[in-house]
């Protein structure tokens, strides 16, 4: 009986061998996509249940490549992003989200007065991506303001987000597709506030559309090939809806134009002026502060002007009055009094730290006519007061003359007070405090009643 056993053992154990030389020669043969396919299962069975959302909204060939594998000519632009320069920012980092579902990049886009663009002014009669005409002066690159060295390259740091692509290197590298095969564009008008839209949304006759390039529709235009579409922006809407509505989705290759980019949200009765999308997008997908860092070029450009305006270290106050809400605002707050409380504040301020510098920054002449007066009051009633406001002359600092570009020298320039007053609120000026805040520890004086 003893031996019978035995002989059991040893032969068990020599299977046992055998299988190991099997796994281990199947293992030694098996390729590196192979290998690939085994981790990505086990990542997936590791995830929990609430984190696998990506599972669900992308292509399996995503999840099972690495951050480099980005098609080099599948590309994703808006022609307009629809707000000024903070909003703007916000609806851009959004659409990145989006592009990086389609493994796409991001055209970085222009900034023309103080909001953003995705293509030069010169394009906009002809956009032909094949001619890279001169920019105007007043035109720029979003990079000659905001850091963006996380969002480019392949992979970029911010994984999450679609990576972004200069416009001279998308005209580059579409220069070098041309002649290979034909140029796909994918035109989608995503039609806003609109509760109940009686439309099939989908693909539509490029003609009906306004501002399509009519060169492109023309049979004759060689190498390019555009299909237009249409996306109720009501409707929970996902990346993989949009591609299956305008018949991409399964494209090698592709530019995607989006004519208004006005942003994303959860599905919100008060907010139909932003795409919707279903709940799920967001999960587990947190979304990063829309305050980019500042380009070396304009902090270079904001120390200048403190150096001219106050000397090197020399503590100073900053003060910022969003004059455009305060007229806005006229009818519910008392606009003038929020002004002079600004000034008496830091007033206070400057006798109780013994600080002889303030800075006094206001928004510039307001594009609508109506807030024009408002303006012109505000501006009397500071002179009254005694103070005198605080511009940045780009001409004087080897700066651009773009109203975006001061903004944001000027903001960079309050960002660095010893101590901060804001009166009116605003986008604008919650990044003045955001960018305070990470510098300083100093409490800033809000007006009260004046947003």
């Amino acid at each position: 009986m003893v031996h019978v056993k035995r002989s059991v053992f040893f032969l068990a154990l020599l299977l046992v061998l055998v299988v190991l030389l099997l796994v281990y020669s199947v293992t030694r043969a098996s390729t590196g996509r192979q290998k690939l396919h085994l981790m990505v299962y086990f990542l997936r069975e590791m995830d929990p249940p609430n984190s696998s959302e990506e599972v669900s909204l992308v292509d399996p060939v995503l999840l099972e490549s690495s951050p480099q594998a980005v098609p080099p000519c599948r590309y994703v632009l808006a022609l307009s992003y629809w707000e000024k320069m903070t909003q703007g920012v916000t609806n851009l980092l959004s659409l990145l989200r989006f592009a990086r579902l389609w493994k796409a990049r991001v055209v970085i886009p222009f900034v023309r007065k103080s909001s953003l663009f995705g293509l030069p002014l010169g394009q906009e009669d002809f956009w032909n991506f094949h001619d890279n005409k001169t920019l105007v002066d007043q035109e720029l690159p979003l990079d000659l303001l905001f850091q963006l060295d996380d969002f480019k390259g392949n992979p970029q740091k911010n994984s999450r987000y679609a990576p972004m692509i200069d416009y001279g290197d998308f005209i580059k590298e579409l220069d070098l597709q041309k002649g290979e095969e034909e140029l796909q564009i994918f035109y989608v008008k995503i039609v806003y506030a609109q509760q109940n839209w009686i439309s099939h949304p989908g693909t539509i006759d490029c003609s009906t559309l306004m501002k399509i390039n009519k060169h492109w529709t023309d049979p004759n235009f060689p190498g390019v090939n555009v299909a237009c579409c249409k996306i109720n922006g009501a409707l929970p809407t996902l990346p993989e809806n949009i591609s299956s509505l305008c018949g991409f989705k399964s494209m090698s290759s592709y530019v995607v134009i989006f004519e208004v980019w006005q942003g994303i949200t959860r599905p919100n009765p008060d907010r139909y002026f932003r795409m919707f999308v279903p709940s799920e997008f967001f999960r587990n997908d947190t979304a990063i502060s829309p305050v980019l860092p500042h380009s070396q070029y304009v902090i270079g450009n904001a120390t200048e002007f403190i150096k001219h305006t106050t000397g090197t270290d020399v503590e100073y106050i900053g003060v910022h009055i969003r004059t455009e809400k305060l007229a806005i605002n006229s009818k519910h707050i008392d606009d003038k009094k929020c002004i002079t409380s600004a000034i008496e504040e830091s007033k206070k301020l400057s006798v109780e730290y013994n600080i002889s510098h303030t800075l006094y920054f206001t928004d510039g002449l307001p594009y609508n006519n109506k807030l024009r007066p408002f303006y012109r009051s505000y501006v009397r009633l500071m002179t009254a007061r005694g103070v005198k406001r605080s511009v940045y002359d780009p001409l004087l600092f080897n700066g651009v003359d773009n109203s975006a570009f001061i903004a944001q020298v000027e903001m960079q320039v309050m960002s660095r007070a010893t101590r901060l007053v804001v009166c009116g609120g605003g986008s604008f000026q919650y990044v003045i405090i955001q960018r305070f805040s990470k510098r300083n520890s100093n409490p800033i004086v809000r007006i009260e009643g004046c947003s």
